[in-house]
């Protein structure tokens, strides 16, 4: 996958896919199984108990609407819709300019080069979709639906809420670089993994999937 934050990084790169090489090392038969989008509860609001209150109230409601944009150092993925729940590991790039992918082929990987989870701009997450031995850490991807949410955590506990806002399958010879890594004014998420046909041959699957989603909120474990 060619990486950047910047035109100028993304130019130095050789292509815009995911290091297919590493990334899977064989097809599976497919696992088909029913997405279901989970609930989101809504925050309680706050009421004032007499007008002597107002102010103070006006000023907890005001707090509470700012939304908390400092990130996380993620090691933890829940995707409750597709029941993927797995550490994720911290990713650079190669001596080429490619992105690694995780060694284990149950976790994921976030790329160091992004933004942090919860931080303004884009965290990108990648994972393997299947193995010689069965499927990977992403393979129910391609199932996930506009609203599903998924909450990337840190060793604290402390997680940040995401929602699927749509999936794009792209050829890995026309990733879209600009979309996937620009910086975004709020923090934004992108799940990458392959897709499409896989090529026997070359041993590579010809596509990519890619997850865009957006920003719910962050929760601090008190």
């Amino acid at each position: 996958m060619m990486l950047g934050t910047t035109v100028g990084m993304a130019e130095r790169m050789a292509t815009g896919a995911v290091n297919s090489d590493r990334l899977v090392a064989n097809s599976v038969s497919p696992v088909t199984a029913p997405a279901a989008a989970p609930a989101v509860a809504d925050s309680p609001a706050v009421t004032p108990a007499d007008s002597g209150e107002l102010a103070a109230s006006q000023t907890v409601q005001a707090a509470e609407a700012t939304p908390d944009f400092s990130g996380i150092d993620p090691t933890w993925i829940h995707i409750p819709a597709i029941e993927v729940n797995t550490h994720v590991i911290q990713l650079g790039l190669n001596a080429d300019g490619t992105l690694q992918v995780p060694e284990d082929f149950a976790r994921a990987g976030w790329w160091m080069g992004g933004a942090r989870p919860g931080e303004p701009g884009a965290a990108v997450v990648v994972g393997h979709l299947d193995s010689t031995s069965g499927p990977a850490a992403f393979y129910r991807l391609r199932e996930l639906q506009p609203g599903d949410e998924i909450q990337i955590m840190d060793p604290t506990e402390q997680a940040v809420r995401f929602k699927v806002e749509r999936l794009q399958q792209v050829p890995k010879d026309a990733f879209p670089t600009d979309a996937v890594y620009r910086k975004t004014p709020e923090p934004t998420l992108r799940l990458i993994t392959c897709a499409g046909r896989f090529d026997y041959r070359t041993r590579h699957y010809q596509d990519n999937l890619i997850v865009f989603a957006s920003f719910i909120n962050k929760v601090v474990k008190e």
